[in-house]
């Protein structure tokens, strides 16, 4: 970022960026040219600031801070003028060209940003793995508890079936003793009937010897008087 009065970037030593009153914002450097009578007018909207104690614009300033960080990170340490462009498997750190020249030729060594892009690819397989796994693991969860109601349902089948055969076994028990049952009254009633009808058969076969005796005398009883009507 820059300066909107000089055009130059924004540093964290010479021109730290400070915001005066008004908010507007500019580096140190230019401010001090501003400065009159320990008042400085906003070269933008005119207002007038206090030219000590200004504060710092730290939205800016970390912004600084973190990409000096970066830039000093890139900058390898026994070389000042040397950029960090390969990573040494073997000691675990990033090399510059003369690192690697002076003592790394024969280290697993490749460039930074091939490392860099294994890495992030190894981070996000290893996410990817980690997702996998969480639905995997919830998916075994389901599997469980599917086992658990097919489980549940066939023990329930299993009580549904024998309350069935128990019932069935029942309306047969049920069927066979009603049939003995009835059964049983029907051979009583013949057997009752039977007597009735015999009992009803000798009293007709009495009264026809009855009726053959009565006959028997009565045709006597004719005899006689024919034979006295003759006689006289």
């Amino acid at each position: 970022m820059k300066c909107k009065l000089c055009e130059e970037k924004f540093d964290t030593i010479y021109r730290i960026p400070r915001n005066l009153i008004c908010g507007h914002t500019f580096c140190e450097h230019c401010l001090k040219i501003y400065t009159k009578n320990e008042e400085i007018n906003c070269p933008k909207c005119m207002k007038i600031s206090p030219s000590q104690n200004l504060p710092i614009c730290y939205a800016i300033y970390e912004m600084l801070e973190y990409d000096s960080s970066h830039k000093k990170n890139d900058i390898c340490l026994n070389h000042s003028l040397e950029k960090m462009q390969f990573f040494c498997k073997d000691d675990n750190h990033n090399i510059c060209l003369l690192c690697y020249l002076n003592g790394h030729r024969n280290h697993r060594v490749v460039s930074i940003k091939e490392n860099n892009f294994v890495e992030e690819t190894k981070k996000e397989f290893d996410h990817k793995m980690r997702v996998l796994k969480e639905k995997c693991d919830y998916l075994y969860l389901i599997k469980n508890e599917i086992e658990k109601c097919e489980e549940f349902i066939e023990k329930m089948n299993e009580k549904q079936l024998k309350r069935l055969d128990s019932i069935h076994d029942n309306i047969t028990n049920n069927k066979k003793e009603k049939l003995e049952h009835y059964e049983e009254k029907i051979e009583l009633n013949f057997l009752s009937q039977k007597e009735n009808l015999n009992l009803i058969l000798n009293k007709v076969k009495y009264k026809q010897q009855i009726m053959e005796i009565y006959t028997s005398q009565i045709s006597e009883i004719l005899k006689n008087v024919s034979k006295e009507k003759i006689i006289f």
